[in-house]
């Protein structure tokens, strides 16, 4: 959760301290949650806000991430910016870093674009969503199906006008989702995520 009383100058340093704290070794790790909060706080002002939507948003909709990499300066910028911070007082060289960072970037975006075309989730109202939601609790806990409850949430997310309808049908779904017994602990931890995004 970012700090809104920092002065830039802190929110700066505290994100490029951050950003020195998180390794990302290939394209899954993108997905860890100390990446998407890096994602969340580099990426927030130029690109995120824009769009009213989140990290986890990005990093499950083949859409969002399109749009981003075509935006080249906002993607390359933000990718640099971030490298340079990650690598600093350390013997990795900055090009180096960058380069392999597009190259994980690029695997996830083709990867999202993938489960989309193999198995599309579609536009889900709150009913609909719910139940995707549910099935995928009463599978076993699996990456698989972590992010397929995050695209279907996401689906769920695509047309709010602004923050408020968004955080209005997170609430919504999460307060049906919480009422399932079926739903679990695992329910609740998944709602505490995106809230938390």
């Amino acid at each position: 959760m970012q700090d809104k009383n920092a002065s830039p100058r802190q929110a700066e340093t505290r994100d490029k301290t951050l950003a020195q704290s998180v390794c990302c070794k290939d394209a899954a790790h993108l997905y860890l949650p100390g990446a998407r909060d890096l994602i969340g706080r580099f990426l927030r002002t130029p690109f995120l806000d824009r769009r009213r939507i989140t990290a986890i948003e990005l990093l499950h909709s083949p859409q969002y991430q399109r749009a981003l990499i075509d935006d080249r300066r906002i993607f390359q910028a933000t990718v640099q910016n971030f490298c340079v911070a990650q690598v600093k007082g350390t013997d990795v060289s900055p090009p180096r870093r960058i380069k392999e960072m597009f190259s994980y970037v690029d695997d996830a975006a083709r990867r999202m674009v993938m489960l989309e075309q193999s198995a599309p989730v579609g536009q889900l109202n709150r009913q609909d969503c719910i139940e995707q939601v549910l099935i995928a609790l009463g599978q076993r806990p699996t990456t698989a199906r972590d992010t397929w409850i995050s695209r279907a949430i996401t689906a769920y997310l695509v047309n709010c006008q602004n923050w408020t309808e968004k955080l209005q049908r997170l609430l919504l779904l999460f307060e049906a989702i919480a009422q399932q017994a079926d739903a679990g602990p695992e329910g609740i931890a998944i709602c505490d995520v995106f809230l938390g995004d």
